[in-house]
This record gives structure tokens, C-alpha cells and sequence, in this order.
């Protein structure tokens, strides 16, 4: 029978449940917690499980993401304003019940006030929440799984927790932090991947970063460069650094105009400084993870294009925003401007026709992939599963990068 019943919408916090799912399931039986449609048997009425469920559970948990309150129909109608909406149902019901609501914030979302929510869910807003933070969230869930227990009066006792390594450092970079992605699996033209756990940088590498590469050591220093790189700086290929340009040189903007052999050099060097090996590009696999979460999302934040949420060609804006502009495109990972304003290097290798394991060797002049499309670009190189590549020598003031430390 289940105890503790999960509330969340797919579109806003879906990635993040999953993941609360496995961690709870080490601290509960999984027969004790229930999970949406997953939890139905085929063929059960879901609508009356899903009742039945709320009456038996004794502790509801209300899983808050930042666009919890704002998420619309396929008419533009606030899911939550519908008397009929199963999250509003599910946590009427509950409360009226008296049964123990606790709302559960993840991605930095805010708690909402009572004037912000329908007169049968105000009461939530007196709920005391538990934040379940990127940095912390294994942690924070040993909290929330004490607090349950506390509610259904179990035993303190656990399982053995999953272990979650400490993000890498900043090295004083603004704008550079961490975002956790479990373990997983990803889909890339109808083969299934098998992507280990890492961190990745919640944003594009911006232009205040890039410059502390560029003064500093690492921009001249041979021992950052592929062999093809070295020999393209020292002006085999008459290089055009396009990085420099004042037009696009703004701070908390993504560093554009940085080729395959630029970017992977940024790595190496801010590897260097972090006393680790382990920064470097994404592969093809481990971007398409962070950007799609567990649930195969089209675009980070959903299923459906939404030119508010990023910047592509039909936003209209015609060059870079800034790294913290869109908070309402997030992935489930909590990754920012994983769709549009920056196409973003890949470490993988092209090919025709995508081979796992991926082709890694930073060696080569090979073709590089690249992901997530750009201001310039039309929506449809901005969805998560939409693939392109570029020669390595080639750097355009659509392009940047961001980085990835890998766990295994």
C-alpha cells in the first residue's frame, strides 16, 4: 500500500522526480510510494487510482519547479486555474483530508504565496518546504526522507544512500557552477545510450571566463593544444580569432567565434587550475542527457517550442543574451541555454551515422559535433535530439561551449 504519494507535473519538475524516486526508494519500500501513472496497473481507471491512492497515503509530497504556477494548456490557459486539473485535485484532495502536504522546491523555485494560488490550494502556502537544492540533492532528500518518516512514525534505520561526489571548484570564474545529472539513458537516431553520472556547467562559458584563459597562461601554452590545434594557432591555417571581436564582447554573454581546438584548450587549462584531469567537452551523449532529463524532453523545458524560453531566429533579438536570461528554459537538470543563443562543441566526433561508443580522440581534424543551435538559427535546431557539425578550425559568432566533469 502506499504511504507516500509524489505530485509534480512532468513539464516542470519531471527530470528532478525521477531522480527523488530513486533516492527515496533507498530510505522506502518502493510498494510505498506512489508515482503517477507508473504506479497504475495496465488497464486500471487512473483517475479513480489515483483517488484511491490519495486516500490511502499518509504524507503528500507537492513537487514545486519554477514553472509550477505558470505551465499552460495547449490554449494558453494556466494549468492550475482549471477546477479539473489533476495537480490541483490531488492536492485539494489531500489537504482536505488532512493528510500531511509538503511541498518540495526544486530548480531554485520559490514558494508560491497565497495570493498567487486558487482559493481550495491557499492553505498550501502555510505548508513549511523543503528545498531539494542541484548541489545537495542527495543530501537534502536523506532530510525530506527523515522528515516523512517522522510523519508516518517510522524507524530512523536506512538502506545504504547512493553517493554523490562534491561538484568541481570555480577557480574565482563568474557564472561558473555545477549541475548534477545522474546516470541514465539517452536515445541518439534509434540507439539507446548507457551515459555515467557528471556534473556540467550550468552555463555556456561566457566571455569573463574565456578572457582569464586568454590573459592569463593557458591561451599560449603549447601543453593545452591538440597537435592540429598547435599547429592552426601557429598559423598553418592563417587563423582568424573572431573570439577578440568588440561587437560581441560582453561579459555575462556566451564567448562566441571559438573553435573545436579553442574550446577543448579552455578545458584542459581550467583542468589545470582545478588540480583535475576530468573537465573537458561534453560528449554528444552526455549533452543530449543534461538537456533532455529522464523524460526524452523535445526542448529543455518540454514538449513544445516557445520563443519566450530561449533565443532562436524567431525571437527576433538577432545576437547573443546574456547567460542568466532565460530562467523559464531550464533542462530538468537545472541547465541553463541549452537551446539556442550559442551552438555548443561537442567532444564526439561526426559520423553519418551515429556509433556508440562515441569516437572521442581530441585528436584529428575531423569534424565535430555540435548541439542546442543559436540566435541565428530557426527553432528546429534548437530541440534536443537535433544534431549538426562543423570543421574543428571553424569558429562563428554563433558558436560557443560549456564544459563537463565526468564521474566514471
Amino acid at each position: 500500500m502506499p504511504r507516500v504519494f509524489i505530485c509534480y507535473r512532468r513539464d516542470d519538475s519531471g527530470g528532478y522526480v525521477n531522480f527523488l524516486y530513486k533516492l527515496l526508494c533507498q530510505h522506502f519500500s518502493p510498494q510505498e510510494i506512489f508515482r503517477d501513472l507508473r504506479t497504475i496497473e495496465p488497464g486500471e481507471d487512473f483517475v479513480e487510482a489515483i483517488e484511491s491512492a490519495i486516500g490511502e497515503c499518509e504524507v503528500l509530497l507537492a513537487v514545486i519547479g519554477r514553472q509550477w504556477l505558470t505551465i499552460a494548456d495547449s490554449h494558453g490557459n494556466q494549468r492550475l486555474e482549471d477546477p479539473h486539473d489533476y495537480v490541483r485535485l490531488e492536492i485539494a484532495s489531500a489537504l482536505q483530508r488532512n493528510i500531511r502536504v509538503i511541498p518540495v522546491l526544486v530548480g531554485r523555485a520559490s514558494m508560491p504565496t497565497a495570493n498567487e494560488l486558487p482559493d481550495d490550494l491557499k492553505r498550501l502556502a502555510r505548508r513549511h518546504a523543503v528545498e531539494l537544492t542541484d548541489r545537495h540533492f542527495e543530501t537534502d532528500v536523506t532530510e525530506l526522507a527523515n522528515a516523512i518518516r517522522s510523519a508516518l512514525g517510522k524507524a530512523t534505520e536506512t538502506l545504504p544512500r547512493a553517493y554523490i561526489p562534491p561538484p568541481p571548484p570555480t577557480y574565482n570564474l563568474p557564472l561558473l557552477e555545477w549541475c548534477f545529472v545522474p546516470p541514465g539513458k539517452v536515445k541518439i537516431e534509434g540507439v539507446t545510450c548507457e551515459v555515467g553520472a557528471f556534473w556540467i556547467s550550468k552555463y555556456p562559458v561566457t566571455y569573463m571566463q574565456y578572457e582569464k584563459f586568454v590573459n592569463s597562461d593557458g591561451y599560449s601554452n603549447r601543453a593545452y593544444w591538440t597537435n592540429a590545434g598547435w599547429a592552426w594557432k601557429g598559423d598553418k591555417c592563417n587563423p582568424e580569432i573572431r573570439w577578440n571581436s568588440p561587437k560581441w564582447h560582453i561579459d555575462n554573454h556566451p564567448v562566441v567565434g571559438v573553435n573545436w581546438y579553442e574550446a577543448l584548450a579552455f578545458a584542459r587549462w581550467l583542468s589545470t587550475k582545478l588540480g583535475t584531469q576530468s573537465l573537458l567537452l561534453p560528449t554528444e551523449a552526455q549533452w543530449q542527457r543534461a538537456a533532455q532529463g529522464d523524460d526524452e524532453r523535445e526542448y529543455p523545458w518540454g514538449g513544445h517550442y516557445d520563443k519566450k524560453r530561449c533565443n532562436t531566429f524567431e525571437s527576433g533579438i538577432a545576437k547573443t543574451t546574456p547567460v542568466t536570461h532565460y530562467s523559464d528554459g531550464v533542462s530538468a537538470f537545472g541547465v541553463w541555454d541549452m537551446s539556442g543563443n550559442v551552438w555548443e562543441w561537442c567532444l564526439s566526433k561526426w559520423n553519418d551515422h551515429f556509433v556508440f561508443p562515441e569516437d572521442n580522440d581530441p585528436e584529428g581534424e575531423d569534424l565535430r559535433i555540435v548541439r542546442g543551435g543559436s540566435w541565428f538559427n530557426l527553432h528546429s535546431f534548437a530541440r534536443t535530439a537535433s544534431r549538426y557539425r562543423l570543421s574543428p578550425y571553424y569558429g562563428d559568432v554563433f558558436q560557443g561551449f560549456r564544459l563537463v566533469w565526468g564521474l566514471t
